[in-house]
């Protein structure tokens, strides 16, 4: 071929006058290196989409658990097995298992979205009190979940109830004291806090409480009953609507009060953590305090 020809080889059939154009050697590397990292990108994106895919799917199908109600029971208990009802997601079919001994769980029940289990769990005499755990099996896989093991409560001093001899004292805990201002506007719940609306939440707390219990001693109390402490909605009541003032608009309300439970297991974050609740009430149960304080700190008087 010359060289004004174009840079192709000619190949003529010895059979016919087919004539085959084929690129030389050079340009055929080229082609093939293209061919080569064009399959190349083609096969990581599909791979990349089945990964996806399968992540997926495995995500729609893995058992997934957001709350168990109660989160645990008393050793020796009246009430023995307690029935334990599970929230989560993808459930279907699910089974659900107590690992090591003392706990033992009875044939679960699951509604058909998949999305509540219930579940008799029995507690043995000799279970070991502490931290244990649940295991929910599905056929899509499992997961653990905690559940704990209490220690009965010690009967001295409590459980004896009240007589006409009693003093009662009744607390609004968000009007009672703020003894924390760390829970005034929790992070879950943000602008439920202000001082400056009627119905807002105004800071009362369990450690409020318990800083004012030698007042209420001196005062002749001998119990205290409390507005509910449940875990209330984290953001405005929807359904009920005051005035500020008299003669204002009405506006949406906080359930400072405590009657707007949506958690009965769970302690409202403005009030402080169940480990201060249980401060509270063995602080309360003490013969004596130290020495009585005055009033200044309630909400009403700052």
């Amino acid at each position: 071929m010359g060289k004004g020809a174009s840079r192709k080889e000619e190949l003529v059939s010895q059979k016919g006058n087919i004539t085959l154009n084929i690129y030389p050697a050079r340009y055929r590397s080229r082609f093939c290196n293209s061919c080569a990292r064009f399959l190349a990108v083609k096969l990581f994106l599909f791979s990349a989409a089945l990964a996806v895919s399968s992540q997926l799917c495995f995500s729609q199908t893995t058992p997934r658990v957001t709350k168990v109600e109660p989160p645990g029971w008393w050793a020796n208990h009246s009430i023995n097995p307690v029935r334990v009802l599970i929230r989560g997601n993808n459930l279907q079919a699910a089974t659900v298992q107590a690992p090591g001994a003392g706990l033992v769980a009875d044939p679960a029940k699951v509604n058909a979205a998949g999305t509540y289990v219930f579940v008799d769990v029995r507690i043995t005499p000799q279970a070991k009190r502490g931290a244990r755990s649940l295991r929910i099996k599905t056929p899509g896989g499992s997961v653990d979940v905690p559940f704990e093991i209490y220690s009965p409560l010690s009967r001295t001093g409590r459980f004896q109830g009240f007589t006409t001899d009693d003093v009662m004292y009744l607390i609004m805990t968000d009007r009672f004291s703020d003894g924390d201002n760390s829970n005034n506007d929790p992070p879950e719940s943000r602008g439920l806090y202000d001082r400056s609306k009627t119905r807002y939440y105004h800071g009362g707390d369990f450690k409020g409480i318990i800083a004012h219990l030698p007042y209420l001693k001196d005062l002749g109390v001998t119990a205290i009953w409390l507005t509910p402490w449940y875990d209330n909605v984290n953001h405005l009541n929807e359904r009920e609507q005051y005035p500020d003032r008299a003669g204002e608009p009405k506006r949406k309300i906080t359930d400072y009060h405590g009657y707007g439970a949506v958690d009965f297991y769970g302690v409202e974050e403005h009030f402080g953590t169940l480990a201060k609740l249980r401060e509270m009430v063995n602080a309360a149960h003490k013969p004596e305090s130290a020495q009585p304080v005055p009033s200044t700190g309630l909400i009403d008087e700052e």
